[in-house]
C-alpha cells in the first residue's frame, strides 16, 4: 500500500468516526424529544415537503396564474409546516438545556455549601485550621503508638509511649470548650467524662451531616453528572463514620487505667484483660477520623 493510500485510508477513517460521533448525539438528541412531538414534527416536515414539491410544479406548468391568494397561503403553510417542528425540536431543547444548567448549578452549590460544613464539623474539636495539619497530628499519633504492641506489658517504654499518647491527643482537644469551666490536668477522669460527652456530640453531627452527604447531595449531583466519590472511597468513609467512637474504638482508657500506669500493678493487667486495648482504640479511632479527614479534603477538591 502507497504513502497516500495510508493517509486517504486514516483520513476516511477519522471522518467516519466523527459521523459516528454526530449520528450518535443526534439519536440521543431524538430519543430524548417526547413522542407526540416527534411524530407532530414529522407529519409537519413530510407535509411541508409535499407542498414544495406541489408548488415547484405548479409553478413549471403555471398553475399559480390567477391564484395569489392561493399562492399566499400554501406559501404560509409551508412555513409553517418547517417552523413548527423547528420550534419543537430545536427551541425547547434550548430551553431545557438552559433549565438543565440552572439545576446543575443549584446542585453544585448545594453540594459546596455541604462540603463546606462537613469540613467545619470534623475539623471542630480540634482547634486546627486545616484537614491537612489534623491528619497529620493523627498520622505522628498512630506512628508513636505502633510500637506498643511489640513491646511486654511491664516495659517501662509502654507505660511513657501510653502517656505521651494521652498527652498528645489532648494537645488536640486543646481548644475544646469546657463550657466555662476550668479542668486541670491531673483531673483525668473530669476530662474524659467531658471529652467523651461533647465528641460524642460531635459524631452525632458527623453522622448527620454526612448522611446529608450521601443522601441527598450524592444523588443530586450524580444526577447532572457532576464529580463524586468513588464507590470505594464512599463505602469507606461510611465505615468509618458508623464505627467512630463506637465500643472499643473510643480513644480513652478505663477509669482505673490511669491508677493501673500510675501505681505500675502488675496483677491489676490479669484482672482487667482489657485494659490494653486503649492504645487499639486510640489506633481505631485516629484511623476513622483520618478517613474522614481524607474524604472531606477530596470533597474541596471536587467543590472548592
Amino acid at each position: 500500500m502507497m504513502l497516500g493510500d495510508a493517509d486517504q485510508v486514516v483520513t476516511y477513517l477519522a471522518r467516519s468516526q466523527r459521523f459516528q460521533r454526530w449520528w450518535e448525539r443526534f439519536e440521543l438528541w431524538w430519543e430524548t424529544t417526547p413522542r407526540l412531538i416527534r411524530r407532530i414534527s414529522a407529519v409537519l416536515l413530510v407535509l411541508g415537503c409535499l407542498l414544495i414539491c406541489l408548488g415547484l410544479w405548479l409553478d413549471h406548468i403555471h398553475g399559480w396564474v390567477g391564484h395569489e391568494f392561493l399562492i399566499n397561503l400554501v406559501s404560509s403553510f409551508t412555513s409553517l409546516c418547517f417552523g413548527v417542528p423547528t420550534a419543537l425540536l430545536v427551541f425547547s431543547h434550548l430551553g431545557n438545556a438552559q433549565e438543565e444548567a440552572r439545576q446543575t448549578m443549584r446542585a453544585r452549590i448545594h453540594a459546596r455549601q455541604a462540603v463546606r460544613e462537613f469540613s467545619r464539623t470534623v475539623l471542630e474539636p480540634f482547634g486546627l485550621l486545616s484537614l491537612e495539619e489534623l491528619s497529620n497530628r493523627l498520622g505522628r499519633l498512630r506512628e508513636e503508638l505502633a510500637p506498643v504492641r511489640l513491646m511486654r506489658w511491664n516495659d517501662p517504654a509502654r507505660f511513657l509511649i501510653l502517656d505521651q499518647a494521652r498527652a498528645a491527643f489532648r494537645d488536640l482537644l486543646a481548644e475544646m470548650d469546657h463550657g466555662g469551666v476550668s479542668l486541670p490536668f491531673s483531673d483525668r477522669g473530669a476530662r474524659d467524662l467531658h471529652e467523651r460527652e461533647r465528641l460524642k456530640d460531635w459524631r452525632n453531627l458527623i453522622q448527620a451531616q454526612w448522611k446529608i452527604l450521601s443522601t441527598e447531595v450524592r444523588p443530586r449531583v450524580t444526577d447532572y453528572e457532576l464529580p463524586w466519590l468513588e464507590a470505594r472511597v464512599e463505602a469507606e468513609t461510611t465505615r468509618a463514620v458508623e464505627a467512630l467512637l463506637a465500643g472499643d474504638r473510643e480513644p480513652w482508657p478505663l477509669e482505673n487505667d490511669s491508677e493501673i500506669v500510675r501505681n505500675r500493678r502488675p496483677n491489676a493487667y490479669r484482672g482487667h484483660p482489657e485494659v490494653p486495648a486503649f492504645e487499639q482504640g486510640m489506633q481505631a479511632f485516629c484511623e476513622d477520623l483520618r478517613v474522614l479527614c481524607s474524604t472531606a479534603e477530596a470533597l474541596k477538591l471536587m467543590y472548592p
